[in-house]
């Protein structure tokens, strides 16, 4: 039974119309599905009317961002840009972004940041050759867009060069860089070779072996070799300047200094430091390399020989020849050996006035080379040649201070007068020297921060050389300008 929609009134199912009201029950319902059916089949033919068009829109949209990927790929990919960065990151000091742009186009070896600090460091020192490889860049990267032909040369410091293409469809450019070998010679075997600080291999001697590449800059090359009484090294600074075919040579001398030993009785054995060698002096006709210093003593004893049946100690310095003496009981006794000694006494009083005059010559000569030491060392800061100035550092204060850091801290210097005030030479191998200076550092509001400093240095002679070893120095005062 259902419901007559008009009256309300019940009717039978089979019943077309309601018996009370005679509103026709079945063709109302049909009524309504029959709108309901067409509305669903006009909203189709809307559907299916609107259908291509929103396809065609969508591949408008899809190939429009397509071709503006393409384009923003492709220029950031084309050669004015890889030119324009490679330059922007050498003037802004970023070896991370240089190291990128060299990797993605060198395959014969992976490059440092260390390393390209060091090429750009060579660049800005040298700020003629700097502004001519950028002009060769920019040139070339022209004639690509220009579709000319563009090839490298061997004399290029840097040029663009053309790549494998990205995903098949975009062109690629890198920086290409001059290749620089180091040929390394050294005159002793186990000669243990360091390259910018990093070792690399170890050199047999005369027998000269190649490394590389490395960017174009100047490097620094370390020879050392362990003796067995002293380490030798011989440190070189190796130039762009010397380069020839691509290779900057370096012949490493590490020979150190060598000493003749003699004794006057020679089944006396070798004692070095209070300690026996097990080796007669008849055996021995040289040691080296030995350090000069005066930590290494020598001393020659007769095998079961009395008290005085041993020589001296003779400490080595700057000596070319050790003469162990022993002085027997017997010698001792020999009345001609008195008489010898008398007359060596009074040669020797006769001599005093003139070994008097030596010292002081020898003391005003190692007085000026202390005083340029220590000037040198603030001439070379003030050129920016913090290599240079930092081996005037003696091997104990390079221990404690490592280049890096030290350099680091310079960045901002202009430049560092000194002036020497005082020089005291303590003795053959210390001295102190008494100064005043004055910096110059950049500032990054872009004035000038100008230190008076003052004190004293400390100096150690290492071969023939004065060393800075410590320091006292304090600040005065300070002001802008």
């Amino acid at each position: 039974m259902t419901h007559c929609k008009s009256c309300g009134k019940e009717v039978e199912r089979n019943r077309a119309f309601c018996t009370h009201c005679g509103v026709t029950v079945e063709k109302e319902a049909h009524h309504d599905r029959g709108n309901k059916g067409a509305e669903k089949k006009r909203s189709a033919a809307k559907s299916l009317k609107k259908g291509p068009k929103i396809a065609v829109a969508a591949c408008v949209v899809v190939i429009g961002l397509g071709f503006g990927g393409y384009k923003y790929v492709e220029a950031k990919n084309s050669p004015d840009k890889i030119a324009d960065q490679f330059i922007s990151a050498v003037n802004q000091d970023d070896p991370s972004r240089v190291v990128a742009l060299l990797n993605n186009s060198k395959a014969d070896h992976d490059i440092s940041d260390q390393e390209a600090k060091s090429f750009i460091k060579y660049l800005k020192n040298n700020p003629d050759v700097w502004n001519e490889t950028s002009k060769h860049l920019r040139m070339e990267a022209q004639n690509y867009a220009d579709g000319a032909n563009v090839s490298g040369s061997d004399n290029d410091l840097a040029s663009l060069t053309s790549l494998d293409k990205k995903w098949i469809v975009f062109n690629q450019y890198g920086i290409n860089t001059k290749s620089v070998y180091i040929k390394a010679t050294s005159n002793e075997s186990q000669t243990e070779l360091y390259i910018d600080g990093k070792k690399v291999k170890t050199l047999k001697k005369d027998k000269e072996q190649t490394f590389g590449p490395y960017l174009p800059s100047d490097h620094v090359v370390k020879g050392v070799y362990k003796g067995e009484y002293t380490d030798v090294s011989d440190k070189q600074d190796l130039s762009m300047d010397d380069l020839e075919e691509n290779n900057l040579a370096v012949d490493l001398d590490v020979t150190g200094t060598h000493i003749a030993v003699s004794t006057n009785d020679e089944d006396a054995v070798l004692y070095i430091n209070g300690k026996s060698t097990g080796k007669k002096l008849k055996n021995v006709d040289e040691l080296g390399p030995v350090p000069t210093d005066g930590s290494m003593e020598l001393q020659a004893v007769l095998p079961g020989g009395k008290k005085k049946d041993k020589s001296d100690v003779f400490t080595i310095e700057d000596e070319e020849e050790a003469y162990l003496y022993i002085e027997s009981a017997e010698e001792e006794a020999d009345p001609s050996l008195a008489e010898s000694a008398d007359e060596e006494a009074i040669a020797e009083d006769d001599s005093v006035e003139q070994n008097d005059h030596d010292a002081i010559m020898a003391a005003e000569d190692a007085a000026g080379d202390i005083q340029n030491s220590i000037e040198q060392h603030y001439n070379y800061i003030s050129d920016g040649n913090y290599s240079a100035a930092y081996e005037l550092f003696s091997s104990d204060r390079q221990g404690k201070v490592k280049y890096e850091s030290w350099a680091a801290g310079l960045k901002n210097t202009i430049k560092d007068d000194a002036t020497i005030i005082n020089v005291n030479p303590i003795d053959d191998s210390h001295a102190s020297a008494t100064f005043s200076m004055t910096s110059y550092d950049n500032q990054t509001d872009g004035s000038t921060l100008v230190q008076t400093w003052s004190g004293t240095w400390y100096l150690v002679k290492e071969g023939y050389d004065w060393k800075l070893n410590d320091y006292d120095i304090k600040k005065q005062g300070a002001h802008k300008e």
